[in-house]
């Protein structure tokens, strides 16, 4: 019998493994595909390596949670730091976003001009680091009731908490309109997206305390990842001796003193579960009544959700060894079927033997969309709004991205949030968690359930997405289990 099960091994199961891993428990980690990071994984097609999201791999430096979980657990991963973290396209405008401020915001105040931009960054900036520096202190969080002890603590914080806590009263874009000389559509935008892919929410829907982190992400040290992103979640299961991928756990059985999991690889005991799973889907593993009622009260609860677009293809490697690894699309447009603005498209690097191979290199695009545009069609229309995505994705990185142009395309493919339901099991497919809005700041859920011994992680339980707010979020449920565990 295992201490922990782990279901699923995204980012939150693989650390989270790994942290339990080390405090000296026994643990199964549970995978149903053959590669793990679930979201932010890597998959083969076709003989070719494609990462699953445009994402970025955030945080082995400084007071960051990443930077923490390298230094206690001993990892190593493959990586390659990358600077800016992104260029971005808006327009006539191209700005880097570097990792040193003074540099980023030299690119901000050129693009869009503001006697009052460097108070407004000021803020943001403060505000970011304020967070970070305090908020391994604020951890555990397991209820939205006022807790004794962490207000204990928050005293240690005093003047740092006086400081920034009107921010999270604050919206974002109300105070940039009140901050700024004047806030145009372009430089509005500019904003919002960065938001939207930190924090799930544009900028009129977050608070200033949210839009500091999603605003200065990239100016935390951002890397590339040899190999593919999977190989991150890798190195954090390297020493545990049991991990099953393609097994896929099917039911899982409560009696009083363990759980009994039925799986596609036979039954395995536990005295404890922990779900890399949504909050939205947790019924589909028990016959518990309390967790039905959990889970359709939280899909009701938290009904704003994104899904993604996704586009994966080669292309012939035209570039030199400058060309950035991350570009994001600012259009004026609404992208068809998806009610968004914006592609993230994210290129292998030029020395990665795994994902760029016969002088070719990986491709993989990614924008929000709505979920409902992609459920319930029939076959043809299903392919038709595909191809009509896929299409007009093409022209606009011909337009922004001109060297595309003269490049050869190979195996393009496209993933709707249909496709992401079918390989991920996410709950209507939708990706990056409960938006962290304000109409659901003060009550976002916890990793706790309503089964004793059955615990969550991942990104509807904590709020924060991505490697940073996800890894966070798996801290913060192994101070939970283990109350000696410490950073």
């Amino acid at each position: 019998m295992f201490d922990f099960a782990i279901i699923g091994a995204g980012i939150g199961g693989s650390v989270v493994a790994s942290i339990l891993n080390h405090l000296g428990y026994s643990v199964a980690l549970f995978e149903k595909l053959e590669y793990l990071c679930g979201c932010a994984g890597t998959f083969r097609r076709k003989g070719y390596y494609f990462n699953v999201g445009a994402a970025t791999f955030v945080g082995l430096d400084g007071n960051l949670p990443l930077a923490k979980l390298k230094k206690l657990l001993n990892l190593d991963f493959p990586v390659v730091k990358i600077d800016p973290s992104l260029k971005i396209y808006i327009k006539d405008k191209t700005i880097n976003r570097y990792q040193d401020k003074n540099m980023a915001f030299e690119e901000i105040q050129k693009a869009f001009y503001d006697k009052n931009n460097q108070k407004f960054w000021s803020t943001i900036y403060n505000t970011s680091d304020i967070i970070w520096d305090m908020l391994y202190d604020f951890l555990p969080q397991q209820s939205n009731l006022p807790d004794v002890n962490l207000i204990f603590r928050a005293f240690k914080h005093i003047d740092k908490i006086i400081k920034i806590a009107p921010y999270f009263f604050k919206n974002a874009r109300a105070y940039a309109l009140q901050t700024l000389n004047s806030l145009d559509k372009d430089y509005e935008r500019f904003l919002s997206y960065h938001t939207l892919i930190t924090a799930q929410g544009f900028l009129d829907e977050v608070n200033v305390g949210v839009a500091s982190l999603g605003l200065t992400y990239p100016n935390l040290d951002n890397y590339y990842v040899i190999g593919g992103m999977d190989k991150a979640c890798e190195a954090f299961v390297k020493n545990l001796k049991h991990v099953f991928r393609r097994t896929t756990v099917q039911k899982i059985r409560s009696y009083e003193d363990r759980f009994v999991l039925e799986t596609s690889a036979g039954e395995f005991e536990a005295k404890n579960i922990v779900l890399n799973k949504t909050i939205f889907d947790l019924h589909e593993l028990f016959d518990d009544p309390y967790i039905k009622e959990f889970s359709f009260k939280s899909q009701k609860t938290f009904s704003k959700k994104w899904g993604a677009f996704t586009m994966y293809f080669m292309v012939d490697d035209i570039f030199d060894k400058d060309f950035e690894y991350h570009h994001f699309i600012l259009l004026d447009e609404e992208i068809p079927f998806t009610k968004s603005k914006s592609i993230f498209l994210s290129i292998s690097a030029k020395e990665d033997s795994i994902l760029s191979i016969e002088n070719k290199r990986s491709i993989t695009i990614s924008t929000h969309s709505t979920i409902d545009e992609w459920f319930g069609l029939e076959k043809e229309e299903y392919k038709r709004r595909k191809k009509v995505v896929e299409n007009f994705i093409i022209d606009r990185l011909h337009k922004y991205i001109p060297i595309l142009k003269d490049a050869k395309l190979y195996n393009v493919e496209s993933g709707t949030p249909l496709t992401f339901k079918r390989y991920t099991s996410r709950y209507m497919g939708s990706v990056g968690g409960i938006p962290v809005i304000n109409e659901y700041f003060f009550k976002y859920p916890r990793p706790i359930s309503p089964i004793k011994g059955v615990y969550l992680v991942g990104d509807t339980v904590f709020p924060g997405q991505g490697w940073p707010g996800v890894s966070l979020g798996a801290i913060n449920l192994a101070k939970i289990i283990d109350k000696n565990f410490k950073l």
